[in-house]
């Protein structure tokens, strides 16, 4: 049973809590460089949370969350692995998400789950990152499903 948590409580006592409890396990997350260390690594991923189309309950699509599959501390929440990033890390973090959303797009399509998918970057990204070239270079094949 994880202890009591004293109302009021402060939201950054609840990581605490479930640290002393051994249910979130400290990560790099004080390393300012976690960020650039997992994308040197090769150790970012996407995980896609489903879109549901609600009258039909028929899945429409998914949105990419970048993730962290660290060797020792397992995998890492963004919370972990954002705050303190330089800005040259999360440029590269959001051409990572473009890059393997449209890449998963046809192995997705390729299962028979044409989905529409999405990723969330900064807007700083879409000023610096060459996104219409990224796109048009790496687009998915369009007989695999929807556009």
């Amino acid at each position: 049973m994880l202890p009591v948590l004293q109302k009021p409580f402060r939201v950054d006592s609840i990581p605490e809590v479930l640290r002393e409890a051994g249910l979130l396990r400290r990560g790099p997350a004080d390393d300012r460089k976690s960020l650039f260390e997992a994308l040197c690594a090769g150790w970012l991923e996407l995980c896609y949370q489903p879109t549901l189309e609600l009258r039909t309950m028929q899945l429409v699509g998914a949105e990419g969350l970048a993730r962290v599959n660290h060797p020792e501390h397992g995998v890492l929440m963004p919370a972990a692995f954002l705050p303190g990033a330089e800005e040259a890390s999360l440029l590269a973090l959001a051409e990572f998400a473009v890059l393997a959303a449209l890449r998963d797009w046809n192995a997705f399509a390729d299962a028979g789950a044409p989905l529409r998918l999405s990723v969330n970057i900064p807007l700083n990204a879409l000023m610096k990152l060459p996104i219409a070239t990224l796109v048009r270079e790496h687009r998915p094949n369009p007989q695999a499903g929807p556009d």
